[in-house]
């Protein structure tokens, strides 16, 4: 047994016994599948960004706009009170509540008719899905030992890109069905909205099922504290604060390293869409399916990847596992991060984004996870929404920004969007490395400290 498994082993075994894997995983699927439906309401932009300025009669900045701030600015504000919630109160309960929100949010998009009335409801989207990471987060943390924390959560992870990738996918499937028409009658209310508008109400109708697979689980235990504080003592904001400044440098290199990973992906996945639609000629339909696929089974495939390596190189001794897929991914991906928006065929363009897909998608499991294993048991959900403020701030809140306005101001035309999308990742993934390299031997530091942390405190 390696040093940092009976290190492991001897803070758990002052615990109760982790629940049994089967029912372990089954929270990790339901979770996940809510964590995918979330991501259906918030990518679906993307695909639909020139119906949607051709209708609402909105420029390119403004569809970034919403695409990015509008959804990140009350995601990441509303992340920080929802994250002191989720050490406090039940978390089950706390993303069931969510869940209500966001889909309510998605349902209204169906209905709008301009630029204000959508940012409203890309607005209450952000605040409702706000609730669930956080939650989702110390929920995991609290069902599986460190030795598999990094599998658990790539697999809840996985939400991101097959969220995404559904979107695509069912976006492109009714885009091809309503080709040819503006509008589409709804049935039932007998209300005319415009053709791309009904994708909405597609991705908001799983919240009913998914909402009574989450009153199925129970509320994890809650790992690493004393009895008493089991019993309902808090641990303040100011003292998890005090606890992140302790660890500053690792939580600032970790979290700004992972933040630009993230702008980076966010910002390629808004527009990519645009960039084949604009560059190649193809049909959005086609686009969609194709740029799907690729987010389904790319990204699956590089998550599991990195959750995989993470836990591979934990069992062999290496502490800061995590940081260190983090910055594998961010060389890796440079080869074809940089030469798809410069191929001059679409098929040849799909095949380097593929690449650039699954090796992007490593860090994903293993960032989130990172933070958790360096904080207390509760100041977890606080530190994950100060990490996704980071995060977000970057990740959804830039990321879709920036390239709009380098598209429409610097490059000045709407084809210049491969510009930008060469320029915004491979800066974004240069920074990242270096962060992240200097980021590892602080977390070896913070995982020492945190162990002692638990010693005194269980």
């Amino acid at each position: 047994m390696s040093a940092s498994e009976t290190a492991d082993t001897a803070v758990d075994e002052k615990e109760e016994a982790y629940p049994r894997g089967s029912y372990s995983w089954y929270i990790v699927g339901v979770l996940m599948l809510i964590y995918i439906n979330s991501f259906l309401d918030r990518s679906i932009l993307s695909l639909l960004v020139d119906p949607i300025r051709s209708a609402l009669h909105i420029t390119e900045s403004q569809m970034g706009f919403l695409m990015g701030p509008a959804f990140a600015i009350f995601y990441i504000i509303a992340g920080l009170p929802l994250g002191r919630l989720a050490d406090v109160m039940s978390r089950r309960w706390l993303v069931f509540s969510g869940q209500f929100v966001w889909s309510i949010m998605s349902v209204g998009c169906a209905f709008i008719t301009g630029f204000g009335q959508f940012l409203t409801l890309r607005v209450g989207l952000g605040v409702g899905e706000a609730s669930l990471s956080p939650s989702a987060y110390s929920m995991i943390t609290d069902l599986f030992p460190r030795k598999k924390l990094s599998r658990a959560l790539s697999v809840y992870g996985l939400g991101i890109f097959l969220g995404a990738g559904f979107a695509r996918l069912l976006g492109g499937l009714v885009i091809g069905f309503t080709e040819g028409r503006e509008t589409v009658q709804v049935p039932i209310i007998d209300h005319t909205i415009f053709s791309w508008q009904i994708v909405f109400l597609f991705v908001a109708l799983p919240t009913i099922p998914l909402s009574i697979l989450l009153l199925t689980i129970k509320e994890p235990l809650r790992r690493g504290v004393k009895r008493e504080i089991e019993a309902g003592a808090q641990v303040s904001w100011k003292e998890t604060m005090s606890y992140m400044w302790l660890n500053r440098t690792t939580m600032i290199c970790h979290s700004m390293g992972f933040a630009l990973l993230s702008f980076s992906g966010y910002g390629a996945g808004s527009w990519n869409p645009s960039h084949f639609h604009r560059n190649f000629g193809l049909p959005l339909s086609e686009i969609g399916v194709v740029t799907g696929l690729i987010n389904i089974f790319g990204g699956t495939t590089g998550i599991l990847m990195g959750g995989w390596l993470a836990d591979y190189l934990y069992k062999r001794g290496v502490r800061n596992n995590k940081t260190m897929v983090g910055l594998f991914s961010a060389i890796a991906w440079a080869p074809f991060g940089i030469a798809y928006p410069l191929m001059t065929t679409s098929t040849s363009a799909f095949a380097c984004l593929a690449g650039a897909t699954t090796l992007a998608a490593m860090p994903w499991g293993v960032g989130p996870a990172g933070i958790q294993e360096i904080m207390p048991n509760r100041m977890r959900g606080q530190a994950s929404a100060a990490y996704l403020f980071i995060i977000n701030f970057f990740g959804i809140g830039l990321g879709p920004f920036i390239p709009s306005l380098l598209t429409q101001y610097v490059f000045k035309a709407d084809d210049g969007v491969r510009y930008s999308l060469l320029v915004v990742p491979t800066t974004a993934h240069f920074i990242a490395a270096i962060l992240l390299f200097v980021a590892l031997k602080p977390f070896l530091k913070s995982m020492d400290r945190v162990d002692e942390w638990r010693k005194q405190n269980s």
